[in-house]
């Protein structure tokens, strides 16, 4: 893939660009808008034990002894392997009247690989499932197509990376880690079944319940141990702070870590032409003291006057901001607790202002070891993500795999079959 392909599909495929070839098909058949499917016998769907093998070719290859019969996802889909239907709803009932005598379906699709692991439908949707069938209830077939589009590029986007991550890992081991990963994964299998009383039959039946097998579970431990090696060998070293970061880093979250105080405001409100007395009224009492908020209630002023709460600054409020010159003159005057304006007119109504109650959160110094802390891990993370994202593209700069952007059409495609209205 070129540098300008992978960088497009590093910043998302585009919905439309994704979309446009499928909305194009219409209803088209199975074969147009997925990988070739292959014939299918009906005794493949049969709920007893597997069939005996077939006198002759034509009648189909036996199924696998031992192996899960399909299951139909939904009326009229495509068929998905590895779980068998419910007692409530048995195959032969759920296919009854939607599968004719020499129609195909599909079980299951290669889409694509990566550095030489084949990426199946199967496993590519079990981890979505849910969440397309949740889409499918909800919407169209259109608007099923758009989310299911933006679910299939996330998901095949981690399917991708996280294959590139492992072979990497895989790749960066010496002989004598080798060796030694070989005999930690023995004692990871010992763990496990310690927590399952030593019983490897319980630890088997746990991971059951959880959806997968022993061995699976065991090999995604692994998995994970090898990318978190890779992650500590190749990205994070390359994430240095320094004291003078942190220091720029406080100048800039300056406002953030210091937050400004806040006053609580009260306000008395009387219209100038039609309240006369009761201003001259009001400004009597404040003048020999009186508390305003009583003041305020006496007159019936909403919630005893109280207005907003608003941020102050180093020259005092930073708001409100009043056209009128004069009232802003007022406002100015506001810088401690218990300040009152004189009466001022603004428009029809005459008013005044009270500080209430100013909030001064506690100053924190670029010296407060909480503070460096704090700073130090934020410039880390932000590090560490560009610094993964810049290995992450040369990932899939020298990784092998199919196109990105056919891969995701083709499970888009499969994923309407499967789950869409």
């Amino acid at each position: 893939m070129s540098s300008g392909g992978t960088q497009r599909w590093m910043n998302r495929l585009s919905c439309l660009g994704l979309l446009g070839p499928l909305i194009a098909a219409g209803c088209g058949t199975t074969s147009e808008r997925a990988a070739a499917p292959r014939p299918v016998s009906l005794a493949v769907f049969a709920r007893s034990a597997p069939p005996a093998p077939p006198a002759s070719a034509e009648a189909g290859e036996p199924a696998a002894a031992g192996a899960p019969a399909p299951r139909p996802t939904a009326p009229g889909r495509t068929l998905g392997a590895g779980s068998s239907p419910t007692p409530q709803e048995p195959v032969e009932q759920s296919m009854a009247g939607h599968l004719q005598v020499g129609e195909r379906v599909i079980v299951d699709s290669m889409v694509g690989q990566v550095n030489g692991r084949p990426i199946f439908a199967d496993e590519f949707f079990l981890p979505i499932e849910d969440q397309l069938i949740a889409i499918s209830e909800q919407a169209n077939e259109r608007q099923f197509m758009v989310e299911a589009a933006e679910i299939v590029t996330k998901e095949l986007r981690d399917v991708v990376l996280n294959a590139l991550f492992l072979a990497e890992a895989e790749a960066s081991l010496t002989p004598e880690e080798k060796i030694g990963i070989r005999y930690w994964f023995a004692n990871v299998a010992e763990q496990v079944k310690a927590r399952s009383g030593g019983s490897e039959a319980e630890a088997r039946r746990r991971a059951m319940l959880e959806g997968t097998t022993f061995e699976d579970k065991l090999e995604n431990i692994k998995n994970r141990e090898l990318i978190s090696k890779l992650l500590q060998e190749k990205i994070y070293p390359r994430v240095i702070v320094s004291w003078r970061d942190v220091e720029r880093e406080y100048r800039r979250q300056y406002d953030q870590i210091n937050p400004p105080a806040k006053a609580t405001l009260a306000r008395i409100r009387l219209t100038t032409t039609d309240q006369a007395d009761e201003i001259e009224q009001v400004g009597q009492r404040l003048a020999a003291g009186d508390d305003f908020l009583e003041v305020a209630e006496s007159i019936g002023q909403p919630d005893r006057g109280l207005w907003q709460t608003f941020q102050m600054g180093e020259e005092g409020l930073r708001e409100p901001q009043f056209a009128d010159e004069a009232a802003q003159a007022q406002v100015a005057l506001l810088r401690e607790e218990g300040d009152t304006t004189e009466a001022f007119e603004l428009g029809r109504s005459t008013w005044w202002l009270h500080v209430v109650e100013i909030d001064q959160p506690p100053r924190r110094s670029l010296y407060d070891p909480d503070v460096q802390r704090f700073l130090a891990d934020h410039l880390r993370m932000t590090r560490g993500s560009e610094e993964q994202d810049r290995y992450i593209a040369s990932l899939l700069e020298k990784g092998i795999y199919d196109e990105l952007e056919a891969m995701a059409q083709r499970l888009v495609a499969i994923a309407v079959l499967r789950y869409g209205p």
